[in-house]
């Protein structure tokens, strides 16, 4: 079997899910931060694989909000936080609130 890579780098990981496929079991994949440059991507390749993706952003979760957090995860497998506060000039006026997005969450 070929070696699996996206844009050239080798993709490692993904092997084990395909036992849970085999079996007709999905893996339930949740991206936060979905509109954003890494959360994109992650989709992009996620879904190329052919796994079930959802992605969300800011609009649909704030993930500094635990209860809102706990609400959105219900029913997936794997959750990957992609969710970030990226405007450097706001981040740095702001640098609490950031620190809470990209540091802490809920």
């Amino acid at each position: 079997m070929p070696e699996r890579t996206f844009q050239g780098a080798p993709l490692q990981g993904f092997e084990g899910q395909g036992r849970y496929r085999a079996r007709g079991l999905s893996v339930r994949w949740l991206v936060t931060g979905a509109n954003g440059m890494f959360g994109t991507d992650l989709r992009d390749v996620l879904a190329g694989h052919g796994y079930e993706v959802t992605g969300i952003g800011t609009a649909d979760c704030d993930i500094r909000d635990l209860d809102a957090v706990r609400a959105v995860v219900q029913g997936y497998d794997v959750v990957v936080n992609a969710a970030a506060w990226t405007a450097v000039d706001a981040a740095e006026a702001k640098e609490p609130a950031a620190f809470v997005v990209n540091a802490v969450g809920a």
